[in-house]
């Protein structure tokens, strides 16, 4: 039932309603798209969120979520909560900020998600994408 909050604010918000709300959106702020690193390096991911106030997971209101980021990974239903799986970030409390780790030589890709308080992609949001390479 609490569930539906969302899915009517998303019906509202394509209906092209004067008073309808922006669709929240996740921008990666660093790094830089094709940005390149050295093995070894950390990377720090910054986020910035708009139209939806930042809470942290379990947070049962409206206009409310928090970032994940899919390190290489995508999802492969956005009416589920995001799996606690290996290249899945859940930034639970809240965050801006992410430092990934002992990343090993390769191309990396980034998605930042906003999920609501089960960790559910918030509908009609906009995603934002990063790809870096660690020589």
């Amino acid at each position: 039932m609490k569930r539906a909050r969302w899915g009517a604010l998303a019906l509202v918000a394509c209906a092209g309603s004067p008073d309808a709300a922006p669709a929240p959106r996740a921008t990666i702020m660093a790094p830089a798209d094709g940005a390149e690193f050295v093995a070894g390096d950390t990377v720090r991911i910054v986020l910035e969120v708009e139209h939806l106030t930042l809470a942290p997971a379990g947070t049962d209101q409206v206009g409310t979520g928090h970032h994940h980021l899919l390190v290489n990974r995508s999802l492969a239903d956005s009416t589920s909560a995001i799996p606690a799986d290996s290249g899945f970030v859940h930034l639970g409390q809240a965050q801006t900020e992410h430092v990934l780790t002992d990343l090993s030589p390769g191309r990396y890709e980034v998605i930042a998600v906003l999920g609501d308080y089960l960790h559910v992609p918030i509908p009609g949001q906009q995603r934002d994408t990063v790809t870096f390479v660690v020589r």
